[in-house]
């Protein structure tokens, strides 16, 4: 039988990992990826990626993150379809 394990909760240091370079540039790729399937979907459209700090915890504190956005007005249903079509593509 397994032994009872005790969890204590370390929020702060999640806190650091959330605040972090590495979480930054791993989010920042995540969105740079997202960017590259949406163009290959949507060849004509324009995308731009952005580092972002992202609200989030208990306390909303800001942490890293990235933000995939289209620069162009035009055809907007069809870039939006584009960027959700990708975001599913991640995901299977």
């Amino acid at each position: 039988m397994a032994e009872d394990v005790k969890y204590y909760p370390q929020s702060e240091g999640v806190r650091k990992l959330g605040l972090s370079a590495g979480v930054q540039d791993a989010t920042l790729r995540a969105a740079q990826k997202l960017e590259r399937d949406a163009r290959s979907i949507a060849p004509k459209a324009e995308y731009t990626v952005s580092p972002a700090r992202i609200a989030s915890g208990r306390h909303n504190e800001l942490r890293a993150g990235a933000i995939v956005s289209d620069t162009m007005k035009s055809s907007e249903g069809a870039r939006k379809q584009s960027l959700k079509n990708a975001i599913r593509r991640g995901q299977q």
